[in-house]
């Protein structure tokens, strides 16, 4: 009895070991792709999302138009960008880094459309890919225009713009995709402004001075939208509205 009872043991383990040892190897992680594999992108999903009729043909209510142009001013910071992060095939590459530190760099160099020397040098962190994009001035020498962290799994990406160029404001902009709704974010200093925009065309944006709620404004799939605006304390409605799909 005790001997089929060890018999019994052992095989236990020994499957216990094997599946284990099976686990393990299905979790093996995967090799990081190489800096010339790393694509920056504004989350794809931005272009996908279509406003509702409801919100662009509303002519009467102010707010309404304020929310088009925010996200107008959206696709703006959008585009600046993407001539940056989208990398011609014909750039020269090299891997001495522009700005010395530890670890792998990539250095892209072209001309834009201006003759304006670009220079993205490319490198990993624990769990972002860092993009620092400089121009070449005077004397040759480098201003760094903004830096891109990307996430890994390609699904947030923070821009600190440090100067201020093509009607843009200098500061942080954060772009995240949820569940297929993209989530955009822009902070100076005081002011915050929060935008999220649903695949069913809704959305909601939301203005923040230091740290306090300024105004809201909303809308659904129809494009019926409300808006509020606080005091100074965040709480207090000073005025609010809606208004209706024609």
């Amino acid at each position: 009895m005790k001997k089929f009872q060890l018999v019994i043991l052992t095989t236990l383990l020994t499957s216990l070991l094997f599946t284990s040892c099976s686990k393990d190897d299905d979790e093996a992680p995967q090799p990081e792709p190489s800096l010339e594999e790393v694509k920056f992108a504004l989350i794809n999903g931005f272009e996908k999302i279509i406003l509702p009729q409801g919100l662009l043909n509303e002519e009467e209510d102010g707010h309404a138009r304020i929310a088009l142009r925010r996200i107008d001013y959206t696709k703006k910071y959008r585009s600046y960008y993407t001539t940056y992060l989208t990398i011609p095939e014909d750039a020269e590459t090299s891997n001495t880094p522009i700005t010395p530190g530890e670890g792998e760099y990539l250095v892209y160099q072209w001309k834009n459309d201006k003759q304006e020397t670009i220079f993205c040098q490319v490198s990993q962190q624990e769990n972002n890919y860092l993009l620092e994009v400089f121009i070449q001035g005077e004397n040759d020498a480098h201003l760094k225009l903004f830096e891109a962290y990307q996430a890994k799994d390609s699904k947030k990406l923070q821009i600190n713009l440090l100067e201020s160029v093509a009607d843009l404001e200098e500061g942080t902009t954060t772009w995240e995709e949820k569940n297929g709704s993209i989530h955009f974010a822009f902070e100076y200093e005081e002011v915050k402004f929060e935008q999220v925009l649903h695949p069913d065309g809704s959305g909601k944006q939301t203005l923040f001075k230091n740290n306090k709620p300024s105004n809201i404004i909303q809308w659904d799939a129809q494009g019926n939208g409300t808006w509020t605006e606080f005091e100074e304390d965040g709480t207090t409605v000073n005025d609010s509205g809606s208004w209706s799909k024609k």
